[in-house]
């Protein structure tokens, strides 16, 4: 599906699919890339690259399309998935709430420690 076509469903989509279909797109991520069902760091190494623009991520191409797909979905669904280590399942977090985390993480995780494109 192209990035326009993508567009037009998102418009008619709800946020509860959008959540759905983000959280497929977060594992598509992370099985494409790293061979796991959620690699360690994901929805912080995702996001980040959202900022930065297309970048490799593992084995993957994190290209133009699919971070703009991800921005998008997360838009329209109010927020990201976040995975607790005590969970068994990515948990949805509003991205009033994200936002803040994310930038927690930024300041504790130094820059040269953080996964980089290969």
């Amino acid at each position: 599906m192209s990035a326009r076509s993508f567009m037009t469903v998102l418009e008619d989509m709800s946020p509860e699919t959008a959540r759905s279909a983000l959280l497929e797109r977060l594992r598509h991520v992370s099985e494409a890339a790293m061979c796991a069902q959620w690699y360690g760091a994901l929805e912080y190494i995702v996001w980040d690259r959202l900022g930065r623009g297309p970048s490799r991520f593992g084995q993957l191409l994190l290209g133009e399309d699919l971070l703009a797909e991800l921005a998008a979905l997360a838009q329209r669904a109010g927020g990201w998935f976040v995975f607790a280590w005590d969970a068994d399942e990515p948990a949805f977090i509003a991205l009033a709430d994200w936002l803040p985390r994310f930038e927690d993480w930024l300041r504790a995780v130094p820059e040269l420690e953080r996964p980089r494109d290969r």
